[in-house]
C-alpha cells in the first residue's frame, strides 16, 4: 500500500485518487493522479517537489506483505529544483531476509512487467525493494531510462533488487555528461534460482556514465555481477567506486565490460576483474558476515572492511540507514557498513553523573598538620 507523505496514520483507503493527503492502492494510481502537480507552471515557478511515501500494505503496522504493483515514472515536467521523490515509510525499510526473499516494503510482481521504471529526469528513489520473478525477456526490476534514451539527475539510493528467475534486476542507462545519474548503496542479488546480471549498465549515444558508489552485486550462477554495454559511437567508460561484485560460480564474472574510467577505485571482486587504482581481487564468501544466509555486511578483518574511500562529502548513510564514519576514517566497500556496538560506561563508586550531566567528585586527600606548620 502507498500513501502521500501527508497521510502517515493508519486507516482505510479513501477510495479516491485525487487530492493531497489521499491514500492510493498502488504506485501506478499515485503516479497517474499526481503527475499534473509537476507539469503546471505555478508548481514549476515555486520549485516544489512531489513526494511519495510507500507502505507495505498495512499503513505502517509492520506486516511486511509487499505490494503487487509495477509503475512507470515518466512524462513529468521536472528540473533541478522541482523533482519527484519516492521512498519507503519510516519503520518499513526494505532489507534482505534471505537470498530469495526481502522484508519490509517491496514490489513483488510476477506478471512479466518492469517493476519500477524511471524515465523522467530528476527523480529520487530511496530504499525501494523489488523481487523480480518474471520470465519474459527484458522484464526488469529497477530500470533507469530506456534503450537509446539519455536521462539525467536521477538518484537511486539504498534500493534492493532481487531476481529469482532469469530476468533482469537493475538496468541503468546513461545520463548527460553535465548531469549524470547516481546509483549508490544499492544491492543487486541474483538468487540461486536465477541466472542473469545483478547490475546491467548501458551507455547510450550522447550519454555519460552512471556513477556507481558503494554498491553490492551478488550472483550465484553463470553470469556477471556488474556488466557494462556500450552502444555504438560512445566512448565514456564507467568508473565505479567502493563497489563489490561477487559471483559464487566459477563460470561467472565479477565486473565485465568497459570499466576503465578515470576515478575507478577501491572496488572488490571474486575474480581479478575489479577495476581501479586500488583493488581487492579474488575475495571469498568469507568476506561477508554470512553469505549463504544473504547477510552481505563486510566481515571484520576481511578485504571489504575499512578499505573503501570516504565519500561523506556526497552522502553519509549505508543501505540500512546506518551512519558511515566521518572524515578521515575509511569506509567499508559495498552497500553495508559494519555497525559498531554502542559503548557502555559504567560508573562505580561515589562519582556518579547527575541529571544535569555534571559529576560530583569525591577524593580522599591528606590533611596538613596545621600546628607543626606554624609552630615556632
Amino acid at each position: 500500500m502507498v500513501a502521500n507523505v501527508s497521510t502517515l496514520s493508519p486507516g482505510a483507503d479513501k477510495g479516491t485518487i485525487d487530492g493531497l493527503g489521499d491514500r492510493y492502492s498502488s504506485i501506478s494510481l499515485w503516479e497517474s493522479s499526481q503527475k499534473a502537480l509537476l507539469s503546471s507552471g505555478d508548481i514549476l515557478s515555486r520549485g516544489d517537489t512531489v513526494e511519495l511515501v510507500c507502505y507495505d500494505g498495512d499503513y505502517g503496522l509492520g506486516l511486511g506483505n509487499g505490494l503487487a504493483d509495477s509503475v512507470l515514472i515518466a512524462d513529468w515536467t521536472t528540473g533541478p529544483n522541482n523533482f519527484i521523490t519516492v521512498k519507503t515509510a519510516p519503520g518499513e525499510r526494505c532489507n534482505i531476509a534471505s537470498p530469495t526473499s526481502l522484508q519490509g516494503f517491496h514490489l513483488n510482481l510476477n506478471a512479466n512487467l518492469d517493476l519500477f521504471e524511471v524515465q523522467v529526469d530528476y527523480t529520487q528513489v530511496f530504499n525501494i525493494g523489488v523481487v523480480n520473478g518474471n520470465t519474459l525477456a527484458n522484464s526488469r526490476g529497477i530500470t533507469v531510462g530506456a534503450v537509446g534514451s539519455v536521462r539525467g539527475g536521477i538518484l537511486i539510493d539504498s534500493c534492493i533488487a532481487l531476481v529469482t528467475t532469469q530476468r533482469y534486476r537493475f538496468q541503468l542507462f546513461s545520463g548527460p555528461p553535465e548531469n549524470p545519474n547516481i546509483v549508490r548503496n544499492c544491492v543487486g542479488v541474483v538468487a540461486p534460482t536465477g541466472n542473469t546480471y545483478a547490475f546491467y549498465l548501458a551507455v547510450n549515444v550522447g550519454g555519460d556514465v552512471t556513477l556507481l558508489q558503494n554498491n553490492t552485486a551478488v550472483v550465484h550462477n553463470a553470469s556477471s555481477a556488474i556488466t557494462c554495454y556500450f552502444n555504438a559511437n560512445t566512448g565514456r567508460p564507467l568508473a565505479p567506486e567502493n563497489c563489490v561484485a561477487y559471483s559464487a560460480s566459477a563460470s561467472s564474472i565479477g565486473f565485465s565490460g568497459g570499466f576503465t574510467g578515470t576515478g575507478a577505485d577501491k572496488n572488490a571482486s571474486s575474480d581479478a576483474t575489479a577495476p581501479g587504482t586500488t583493488v581487492y581481487h579474488n575475495i571469498l564468501d568469507t568476506a561477508f558476515v554470512n553469505f549463504d544466509a544473504g547477510d552481505y555486511t563486510p566481515a571484520e578483518g576481511q578485504p571489504l572492511d575499512s578499505n573503501g574511500n570516504n565519500l561523506s562529502a556526497q552522502f553519509t548513510d549505508d543501505v540500512t540507514g546506518y551512519t558511515r564514519p566521518s572524515l578521515p576514517d575509511p569506509w567499508d566497500i559495498g552497500a553495508y557498513e559494519i555497525q559498531s556496538a554502542p559503548v557502555e560506561i559504567e560508573f562505580i563508586g561515589p562519582n556518579v553523573p547527575q541529571l544535569d550531566g555534571t559529576v560530583d567528585v569525591f577524593m580522599d586527600l591528606p590533611v596538613p598538620d596545621i600546628d607543626s606548620r606554624f609552630s615556632g
